[in-house]
């Protein structure tokens, strides 16, 4: 078995993943499942929907706006000094 830790850039291609393809299914569940027969139906369903879409487009305008460094991301906590590195706040002649 790999022992090689889930990266955070693994967790934001499936979180993506999840949303698009709710936002996809959504019509086709509402087809199958018919509507909802109740107001906590109703609340569930919208929130579902609600989440996934703010997953989704958020991911990939974060993905857009970051461009080719968002890559190099590893965890919360990283500011952009931590991506640039310690050069970029070199002062010396």
């Amino acid at each position: 078995m790999d022992d090689t830790p889930i990266t955070w850039e693994e967790v934001r291609n499936f979180l993506e993943f999840f949303g698009w393809t709710t936002l996809v299914l959504t019509p086709f569940l509402y087809w199958v499942n018919r509507p909802a027969v109740s107001e906590d139906q109703y609340v569930i369903r919208c929130l579902l929907v609600a989440c996934a879409s703010i997953c989704a487009v958020g991911i990939r305008g974060w993905k857009l706006r970051s461009g080719r460094n968002f890559n190099r991301i590893q965890s919360f906590g990283h500011t952009p000094t931590d991506i640039r590195g310690a050069a970029a706040h070199d002062t010396t002649p």
